[in-house]
């Protein structure tokens, strides 16, 4: 295992107030991030209940809602919450349905939260996508290869399970582990949920806030003086945090499961201010938010 680079008990704080600026992410263009080959999704370790395509007593729920940790990370915008219908088999009630996930909804959403407005070719724009969910096991959902009805210049992409990942519902929340999704198209395949924010949320149901927001006061610093504002959900209560020198992305987030499991608490303060380390190059900020069970539920980081 790993050890941690630095102590963070070297690091000063201060709760003291100051003038945030926010941090507007910008995009020159669509572009994915580097594709790493996943040649297989998880199988099921049983077969359905019932196939999907056998069921034909499907009855609406409602609308839920559905984050996207998947499509819109991989090329590099933020994950995007939005409203989805959600079917549910009346004669196999273990059985679900998402209508249209990449629908007209998540258009909408990528426009209002990353500033991008997609073609026609970009989203489904017929609503014709279904995600199939299969909870006979809640603790190991299967959740079935999907054909996403968006391309991006690659081929049609598709979500999945990576054979070492988990989807689990509980208290009509649909989550999946860290990684534990998989995205692709034509060209390949990468691992998904790299922030952890995936989830399907049944009509009624409340997801609970472990979210975690940083944003720093400044991207360019002179004086070494780091301070950011940390906004964390209504939920979290468990909160980690780790600061790296010299460290590239993929490699912090191969620490996040670590940091949640070994780092120090953090403060809980809304306003963080610490000296960084003039000697390296630059120091990566994480912090994690565990939910009630231990495991990370969401985690953000600035660099």
């Amino acid at each position: 295992m790993k050890k941690f680079y630095t102590l963070l008990s070297a690091v000063a704080l201060s709760v003291t107030a100051m003038a945030v600026s926010p941090v507007v992410k910008q995009h020159a263009e669509i572009k994915p991030v580097k594709k790493v080959e996943i040649k297989e999704f998880a199988s099921p370790a049983k077969a359905p209940a019932k196939e999907a395509a056998e069921i034909t007593d499907w009855k609406s729920l409602g609308m839920g809602s559905m984050t996207d940790d998947m499509v819109a990370p991989w090329f590099q915008f933020e994950p995007v919450t939005y409203a989805v219908e959600i079917f549910q088999s009346e004669s196999a009630p273990t059985q679900y349905r998402v209508k249209a996930p990449y629908g007209q909804a998540f258009a909408d959403a990528m426009k209002a939260k990353n500033y991008v407005a997609l073609t026609d070719a970009q989203y489904d724009k017929a609503g014709e996508k279904f995600i199939e969910i299969d909870a006979s096991n809640p603790d190991d959902v299967i959740f079935h290869k999907t054909m996403t009805g968006c391309d991006w210049g690659y081929g049609e992409m598709y979500i999945g399970i990576t054979t070492t990942g988990t989807v689990k519902l509980a208290d009509g929340v649909f989550t999946a582990s860290l990684n534990g999704l998989a995205v692709g198209d034509d060209t390949g395949a990468v691992a998904a949920n790299r922030s952890g924010k995936f989830r399907i949320v049944l009509p009624g149901a409340k997801a609970a806030d472990y979210s975690v927001e940083i944003t720093p006061a400044s991207q360019c610093l002179y004086d070494f003086n780091f301070s950011a504002t940390v906004k964390l959900g209504a939920d979290a209560s468990n909160v980690k945090w780790y600061v790296y020198p010299d460290i590239q992305e993929d490699e912090m987030i191969s620490m996040v499961k670590q940091i949640a499991a070994e780092g120090p608490a953090y403060p809980m303060v809304e306003k963080l201010e610490y000296k960084m380390d003039q000697f390296v190059k630059k120091e990566t900020l994480v912090i994690v938010s565990l939910d009630a069970a231990g495991e990370v539920a969401a985690y953000d980081f600035v660099t």
